[in-house]
């Protein structure tokens, strides 16, 4: 686990803010050059192709830039994350609810990304995933409607403080530690009833709140490799649940 000192680094760190919006994407005007945005189309075609083709309930309604690489907090080892956004198709049998279409897409995640596939934009990693519903407010990008559908905040981090980070992040991780140990795992797996509990739970902390502190103790989160200690560890107790033979 991370000391202190180092959790000051890493809110240093995922706090910084660049000049630019990301060279290899968009010009000093801020759009996004025309050849990056087909082959970041052409990424996500393939993935919508391997899996919700298949579903014809299921409609892609945009396609989304997102996270560091759409705002002015990227960094040397960004990857690009890009959300594809779907809907129940009209008449079809699935509810066109949130819930219902997020229950789906975790079913399609585990069916065809079991194995992870990489693809890569000029060696920056691709991050693509499936969501009924995104809100964003530090900047989001979309490739279909090739604009702004929330233009980048140029000064993100105006009002924060880092010693504010600092306790947020460790109250953060103990909320994150009560709820793990009131899941007692007394069989060695997870119920599904539980894995639907922290998927729940997760969900809320993967999604935080639209205002930049919540985002920046999450971004801590990740930069700490808490997150995926945690993700690591419920997927390893869970994989008997999650089996789909």
């Amino acid at each position: 686990m991370p000391y202190a000192f180092d959790i000051a680094a890493i809110a240093e760190e995922v706090t910084k803010t660049q000049k630019f919006l990301h060279p290899m994407l968009f010009d000093f005007k801020g759009r996004m050059f025309e050849d990056v945005r087909q082959k970041l189309l052409d990424a996500t075609s393939f993935f919508i192709k391997k899996s919700i083709d298949n579903i014809p309930s299921l409609e892609v309604y945009d396609i989304v830039l997102c996270g560091s690489c759409a705002r002015y907090l990227y960094k040397q080892d960004s990857d690009i994350d890009l959300k594809v956004l779907v809907r129940a198709k009209e008449g079809g049998i699935i509810q066109n609810t949130e819930k219902a279409i997020n229950d789906l897409l975790s079913l399609i995640a585990v069916n065809y990304f079991g194995q992870k596939i990489y693809l890569t934009f000029n060696k920056i990693p691709l991050d693509i995933k499936f969501e009924a519903k995104f809100d964003d407010f530090l900047g989001c990008f979309s490739l279909l409607q090739n604009k702004w559908i929330v233009s980048p905040l140029k000064n993100p981090t105006e009002g924060i403080c880092i010693d504010n980070l600092i306790k947020g992040y460790f109250l953060k991780l103990a909320e994150i530690s009560r709820f793990m140990a009131d899941i007692p795992m007394d069989t060695g797996v997870y119920s599904p009833q539980e894995i639907e509990q922290i998927n729940e739970f997760f969900s809320k902390i993967n999604h935080p709140n639209l205002n930049a502190e919540d985002y920046f103790i999450y971004k801590m989160l990740c930069k700490s490799g808490r997150m995926q200690e945690f993700g690591s560890d419920c997927v390893d107790a869970a994989s008997e649940s999650f089996s789909l033979e």
